[in-house]
């Protein structure tokens, strides 16, 4: 009795560790893309977008992107305050707080003056953290 237990004990762990079928960490076959969709931005032509806050006045552009563990964005790190670039911080809002429109700038439900009071979003290399460089488009 004691050596089914433990047996069943080692299958429930291997179902566990493996997702209950197959080789862990095995990936299915991709499924490939052929072209982009209308409804689909590049996170490249993300980085610099303009934001506009709830009074639709330009409060600050795209700096980053953070990702999750699955890839999907978790956050936007925008670049506000200063002048032309100068003196300016740095804010990280979750993805579900921006409103996005292709073609036209993104859209968040808050002022500048909200903005001044959020904190300070910081990167974990500390050379990331100068917000003095201009997000821009590649």
């Amino acid at each position: 009795m004691r050596r089914s237990t433990l047996v069943h004990a080692l299958f429930g762990t291997v179902l566990l560790c493996t997702g209950s079928f197959g080789v862990a960490g095995e990936l299915p076959a991709p499924q490939f893309i052929a072209s982009q969709s209308d409804y689909l931005s590049r996170a490249t032509k993300t980085i610099g977008d303009t934001v506009a806050g709830s009074d639709d006045k330009i409060i600050g552009t795209i700096h980053d992107l953070l990702l999750d563990g699955d890839g999907k964005i978790y956050a936007y790190v925008l670049a506000t305050g200063g002048f032309l670039g100068i003196n300016g911080r740095f804010v990280a809002l979750p993805a579900s707080a921006m409103q996005s429109s292709i073609g036209k700038h993104f859209k968040i439900n808050c002022t500048v003056d909200d903005l001044k009071s959020a904190p300070d979003f910081k990167y974990n290399n500390p050379t990331d953290n100068k917000a003095d460089k201009k997000s821009s488009k590649s």
